[in-house]
């Protein structure tokens, strides 16, 4: 994707008193007009700049690594009596972020893109509010040089001015690829959640399970991941989760049963795993509320398992209350 950016500024006569330097030391005629860009790759063509009216085009590299490790050039022959007007036309390609280093007096940038996802970054954030809809988002920074750690013009030593920069991360928007890792992210929680459930069956129904036929049911809740994946490079995310999902749940709800020999607990296993597969299906398509929408998920599946745990008699003081009763 291309993207065109335009910068340009204005620079009043400079006065070098409050540097200290005499005029005589100064060679205006080795003055540059320098653009710092952190990945020059992504230029599409070549960087012209409009200087006064008069336009010409930028050269590679930058004279003082100093202030800037890569980047753009001009040279130019600088008058301190007159002020200097510039504009500079840029048009890249492939950047995931957009940032600005506010090194004028005055430094506003106006951002505008179809982008529907960006998310602002940096030491500054917009001004005013920024438009975020389905047509794309428009922001607006102003930031003065009161606002930096780093002065307006300096003749010893070095700042670090890329602390300082702002501007906007466009974000990739959720393809399949990336809804497939949402879901491995939660496989941890996901498992221990399975597991707990499993092991509450084994105690109610005071069953004893053999740790193979729980690595068996880890197996099958971690080959789902793969199903997933490899589904979805065909059909897409919703249709791979559903055929995954349903696969996995009908194959350890039948193991369930095969172990318990009971229905009424396979289907209650059943109904369970395929109330978490939903859960999880929910939670990774959401965007700004998938946070809140997690931890009360979480609390509430806390809640019932501390329910269901209280009324386990874990050391069987109930049996021998029944015998010293008996006796």
């Amino acid at each position: 994707m291309n993207r065109n950016s335009t910068c340009g500024g204005n620079s009043n006569p400079i006065s070098t008193g409050k540097l200290q330097i005499p005029p005589e030391n100064m060679y205006w005629n080795e003055a540059h007009l320098i653009l710092g860009i952190g990945d020059a790759k992504g230029l599409v063509e070549e960087v012209s700049a409009t200087l006064n009216g008069q336009q010409q085009t930028m050269e590679a590299g930058t004279p003082d690594k100093r202030l800037f490790d890569e980047g753009l050039n001009l040279p130019l022959s600088a008058d301190p009596n007159n002020s200097l007007d510039y504009d500079i036309h840029i048009k890249l390609k492939g950047s995931s972020n957009l940032y600005f280093v506010p090194v004028g007096k005055t430094t506003e940038a106006r951002l505008r893109s179809p982008w529907k996802d960006p998310a602002f970054d940096g030491q500054y954030l917009p001004s005013k509010t920024p438009e975020v809809n389905e047509k794309g988002f428009s922001a607006y920074w102003k930031v003065l040089q009161v606002s930096r750690n780093f002065p307006q013009a300096w003749k010893d030593g070095s700042y670090d001015i890329s602390r300082s920069a702002f501007g906007v991360k466009l974000v990739q928007a959720t393809d399949d690829y990336t809804m497939t890792e949402r879901c491995v992210k939660y496989a941890i929680l996901f498992i221990l959640l399975t597991f707990t459930v499993f092991f509450f069956m084994e105690i109610m129904q005071k069953v004893q399970v053999h740790p193979l036929q729980y690595i068996l049911v880890g197996f099958a809740l971690c080959i789902f991941y793969a199903l997933l994946l490899s589904i979805s490079e065909y059909s897409g995310f919703r249709p791979a989760y559903f055929i995954a999902s349903a696969a996995t749940v009908l194959l350890i709800g039948a193991y369930v049963w095969g172990i318990f020999r009971k229905l009424r607990v396979a289907l209650g296993f059943t109904i369970s795993l395929s109330a978490l597969y939903a859960y999880i299906f929910i939670l990774v398509q959401l965007q700004d509320y998938a946070l809140i929408f997690g931890s009360i998920g979480l609390f509430l599946i806390l809640a019932v398992i501390m329910f269901y745990s209280g009324k386990i008699d874990w050391y069987g003081t109930g049996k021998k209350d029944k015998r010293v009763a008996a006796v």
